[in-house]
Parts: C-alpha cells; sequence; structure tokens
C-alpha cells in the first residue's frame, strides 16, 4: 500500500512523497487502518498526520482519532512496561541472575527510535541461563505472575507442553495488572536463531541497563536478532521490523552485522533489509513510479497488502505443532483429554496461542 508507505517514509525522513494527501483521499480508510495494525506501524501515524495537515485533510476524522488514540495509548504502555520491567528486575538482582531483555523490551530499556511511542511492543522475553530458567520462573511466581498452562511431565527438568527437549522459552507468565505478558528464554530462538546468537554469547555480550537487575544485548546481536527473527511467525516480515532496521544500522557496527549474517547464508535478507531501509529514508520516490533502484519496491507492496494469508497460515501452523505433540507426547494427550470439555481452558487456548496471532501483535 503506497500511502501507508508514503506515511512511514513521511515519519522516517520527514519529508512527504509527492502526491501524498492524494494517495491517501484515494485509500479505503479502514484498509489503512487494518494493514498499519497488521504491520505494527498504527502507533507512528499520529505524529506525521499532526506535523503535515495537508495529509491528515485527506482522512476521515474518525480514522484520525483512531491513529492518535493508538499513539497515545502505546506512550502510556511503554511507560507500564518499565515498571514492570523494573519491578521484574528488582525481583531478579536479589537471586543475582543474570537476565538480558530481548527484542522490544530491549528497545524499551535502550531507546531504539527517538520517540519512543511509535515501537509497538506484544510481550517482554527475557534471556537467562539455561542451567537457572526455573529459579528465575519460581522468583516471578513469588511476585504474583502465572501460567495459563500447567507444567507437563517431569523428565526433563524443563520438560512443557509434553516436548522431549526443552523449547527455547518458557510458557509466558501473565499478571493482572501486567500489560505485557513475560517469556523466559532460554534460547533466543529455535533453528538458526540459536546457532547465530547463542544464548551464552549474547549473554557475555550484555550491557547492564538503568533498570537495576536487567541487561539488553549489544547493538550488533540487536541488529541481528532483528533480521533473522524477522518473519519466523508468518513468513512475512512487518513494515515494523524494516523501520526499526533503519535506526538499528545508525547505531550498530553494520559491517559486523553483515558478515555475520552471509556467514548464516542471510545475505537476501540483509540485502533486503538494506533496499527497504534505503526506501523509507527517500520518501520522494515513493511518487517515482519509474524509478529503477527501486524497482523491488513492488514486490514489497504486495507483502505488506497482504492482508489474510499471514493469519491462515499461523493458525495452520499452530494445528500443525500441536498434532505432532499429540502424537509424540503421553503426557500431553492425557493432559488435552483432561480438559478438552473445559470451556475455560478453550479460552485460555484462544487467547494465548490462537487469538494473540490473529490480531496484529
Amino acid at each position: 500500500m503506497r500511502a501507508l508507505l508514503g506515511l512511514v517514509a513521511t515519519a522516517i525522513s520527514a519529508e512527504p512523497p509527492r502526491g501524498l494527501a492524494e494517495m491517501l483521499a484515494e485509500t479505503s480508510p479502514e484498509n489503512l487502518a487494518r494493514v498499519a495494525q497488521l504491520n505494527q506501524v498504527h502507533t507512528m501515524i499520529a505524529p506525521v498526520l499532526k506535523a503535515h495537515p495537508e495529509a491528515a485533510g485527506a482522512l476521515p476524522r474518525d480514522l484520525l482519532i483512531f491513529f492518535e488514540t493508538m499513539h497515545r495509548a502505546n506512550n502510556a504502555r511503554l511507560a507500564s512496561g518499565i515498571a514492570q520491567l523494573t519491578e521484574i528486575g528488582l525481583a531478579l538482582r536479589e537471586i543475582e541472575v543474570p537476565a538480558v531483555v530481548l527484542k522490544g523490551g530491549a528497545d524499551m530499556l535502550d531507546a531504539l527510535h527517538e520517540d519512543q511511542s511509535i515501537r509497538f511492543v506484544g510481550d517482554l522475553d527475557i534471556l537467562v541461563p539455561i542451567s537457572r530458567a526455573l529459579e528465575v520462573e519460581r522468583c516471578l511466581y513469588d511476585i504474583g505472575a502465572t501460567a495459563p498452562f500447567e507444567r507437563l511431565g517431569t523428565k526433563p527438568e524443563l520438560n512443557w507442553r509434553g516436548r522431549r527437549i526443552p523449547e527455547h522459552h518458557l510458557p509466558k507468565l501473565t499478571r493482572s495488572d501486567w500489560h505485557f505478558p513475560v517469556e523466559l528464554h532460554t534460547r533466543t530462538g529455535p533453528g538458526l536463531t540459536d546457532r547465530m546468537l547463542a544464548a551464552e554469547s549474547v549473554i557475555s555480550r550484555r550491557v547492564p541497563a538503568r533498570v537495576p537487575g536487567l541487561s539488553y544485548p549489544n547493538w550488533e546481536d540487536r541488529a541481528c536478532h532483528l533480521v533473522v527473527h524477522a518473519g519466523r511467525h508468518s513468513g512475512q516480515v512487518s513494515l515494523r521490523a524494516w523501520v526499526d532496521w533503519v535506526a538499528m544500522r545508525k547505531h550498530c557496527a553494520l559491517s559486523e552485522v553483515r558478515s555475520r549474517l552471509e556467514a548464516h547464508d542471510l545475505h537476501e535478507a540483509y540485502a533486503e533489509f538494506e533496499h527497504l531501509a534505503d526506501f523509507l529514508e527517500n520518501a520522494l520516490v515513493i511518487s517515482n513510479n519509474s524509478s529503477e533502484k527501486y524497482s523491488f519496491v513492488s514486490s514489497a507492496l504486495k507483502v505488506l497488502c497482504a492482508e489474510s494469508k499471514p493469519r491462515y497460515f499461523d493458525l495452520l501452523r499452530q494445528v500443525f505443532r500441536r498434532a505432532r505433540m499429540l502424537a509424540e507426547s503421553k503426557d500431553y494427550r492425557r493432559y488435552v483429554a483432561r480438559n478438552v470439555l473445559d470451556r475455560r481452558w478453550w479460552a485460555r487456548v484462544w487467547s494465548s496461542h490462537i487469538g494473540s496471532r490473529w490480531r496484529s501483535h
């Protein structure tokens, strides 16, 4: 969607593309709001419209109110996230465990963008040594956190959801007054993510945060994690990831990041991020359909406008994973059999594994 790209590029370059107001006037308001949410950039639109009244004038008032509400609410939400991280950090400091806040949580502790309220965060991922993961989990239980699902089995120690090999994070933890679910990670991610960003190495390179008891990865690890993680859940990269890359590449040693990504056959992903960052930083070319340098953008637009495919893909992926778990684990089969007629259990399944992905996170 060219209009959405125009708004986002204006937020980055502060100079709107030619004809932005006309692009917005020709765009379906419902579609603009939906695709902005799907790509997790709905929180960065309001400042652009405020700074450029001619663009705002092309949109209906209720859409302007929607974007302003999203920006304001996200600002308040991030403030509550800092309070939540502070409480968690103080608890973890008492047990002297190295705790590294990843991804969006790291951006809370060490601002990626000048206006932090444009960055939407879905949950808090905290990496801890696998040998101390259960101790950390108990520590968070002690301050009121709860897990929506019971742990399955007893062997090995981290066997939950009936899996014989620990997944890269424990079950998410919530508390009624927390805005963000918490996932305790024992690895930075599955497969390639783990190989590129080994937990021990990321922990050893961590940067202490101003919040006591917590730290975050260095810029190079954050940049590599951004690229390797993008598109993992739905198979498509969100526009927010590209916006983050524009800022991220200014902070990190880009040559080191490139070498690390290319060493794991991610040269094409790196090139795509670089191309889109160049594009977003040069908003004027959005209105130039003949620009050969940015001819690849037409395919990027198709990705951004694929409004439903990522959600169906993700739902099928979840169904496949649960079917495999049923086949592999006797503990999991018993667990499902005990709860299959419980409506409250199905509500938790929807909230934790389906609904949260079906909506834009």
